[in-house]
């Protein structure tokens, strides 16, 4: 079964694109994930062994871990997130991977489902042209 993890990109508020026009940042303000999961193990309680734990979320770009399962746990299958400042322009790698443990309790993780975001920058057209005779 292929794994699938869907993006949607929001747009910011016209005042929160105006406010970084000067900076890396695109019009976008948030990035929203979704997925889907069939657990093949029940989810973890108070017992920590054979159970699935929920879902830890990477920027493999940046190589930063944005959520794990302790905010990701096991019946979450979407997330909004909002990069602090908004989207920057550019070439976003994600993965998602599912944690649990195994019959010892030792943790254990999937193969990640990964996602690629881009943002590509742009240019505004110019406005106001005039034209006057010689």
């Amino acid at each position: 079964m292929k794994k699938q993890l869907f993006v949607t990109l929001t747009l910011a508020a016209a005042f929160c694109s105006t406010a970084f026009s000067q900076t890396q940042y695109s019009k976008y303000k948030q990035i929203d994930f979704n997925w889907a999961y069939t657990a093949n193990l029940p989810a973890c309680s108070s017992s920590t062994t054979s159970c699935f734990a929920g879902f830890t979320l990477k920027d493999t770009t940046s190589g930063s871990t944005l959520f794990t399962p302790s905010t990701l746990g096991p019946h979450t299958l979407s997330l909004a997130y909002f990069p602090k400042g908004g989207v920057q322009y550019g070439v976003h790698k994600f993965a998602l991977i599912a944690n649990g443990y195994d019959a010892a309790g030792a943790p254990m993780v999937s193969t990640a489902a990964t996602v690629t975001v881009n943002v590509p920058a742009g240019l505004n057209a110019p406005t106001s042209l005039v034209q006057a005779m010689q």
